[in-house]
C-alpha cells in the first residue's frame, strides 16, 4: 500500500505519473489523502491514472448554513465539488473507494447529524469522524449531547448497514 498525504498531496505536478509507476511496479493499493480543493480535473487524471482510493478531508469551510441547522455544499465548496465530481467518475465505470473524512469539535458538535447527513449523500465508501485531539476529553460533554444522539440515530437510520469485510 503506497499513501500520499502530508502538506497537499494533489499540489505535486508528477501524482498521476507516480500513481501510474506505482501500479506498474506491483504496488497493490495507491492512495491519497488531499483537502479536495484542487480542480476536479486534478483528481480525474489520479482515478485515470488508476488510484485505488481517494480520501477527501471535508471541513466547516465546504459548507454553508442555510435556513436554521440545514446543511448544504456551500458555493466556496471546492471539496464539496470534487467529491460531486468523483461520483460522476463511479458512475461512469471507474473503480476506486472514497473516503470522506471531517473533524468533529465542540464548534461543530450541536449540528453532527445534518453534518453526516450531508456526508453520507454524497455516497461514500466510508466516512470518518475524526475527533479534535485539544477537545477529545469533554466533546461529548454538553447539554444537548442527547438530542444530537437521538437526530444521528434517526439519520442513520436511513442508510442501510451493509457490512463487507472480505477486503
Amino acid at each position: 500500500h503506497l499513501h500520499f498525504t502530508g502538506g497537499e498531496a494533489s499540489l505535486v505536478r508528477d501524482l498521476p505519473e507516480m500513481v501510474r509507476m506505482a501500479k506498474a511496479h506491483g504496488v497493490g493499493c495507491v492512495s491519497i489523502t488531499s483537502n479536495g480543493t484542487q480542480s476536479p480535473e486534478t483528481y480525474t487524471r489520479l482515478v485515470e491514472a488508476g488510484i485505488d482510493e481517494i480520501r477527501i478531508s471535508v471541513d466547516d469551510a465546504h459548507l454553508t448554513e442555510v435556513e436554521g441547522d440545514t446543511l448544504q455544499p456551500g458555493t466556496r465548496g471546492r471539496a464539496i465539488e470534487t467529491v460531486r465530481a468523483l461520483g460522476k467518475l463511479r458512475r461512469a465505470g471507474h473503480s476506486f473507494f472514497l473516503i470522506l473524512n471531517t473533524v468533529v469539535e465542540r464548534r461543530n458538535r450541536q449540528r453532527l447529524p445534518e453534518l453526516v447527513d450531508l456526508l453520507l449523500s454524497l455516497d461514500p465508501d466510508d466516512l470518518k469522524l475524526i475527533t479534535s485531539v485539544d477537545e477529545k476529553g469533554d466533546l461529548g460533554a454538553f447539554a444537548e449531547a442527547g438530542d444530537v444522539v437521538a437526530r444521528l440515530e434517526k439519520v442513520l437510520t436511513a442508510y442501510p448497514l451493509d457490512f463487507d469485510l472480505s477486503y
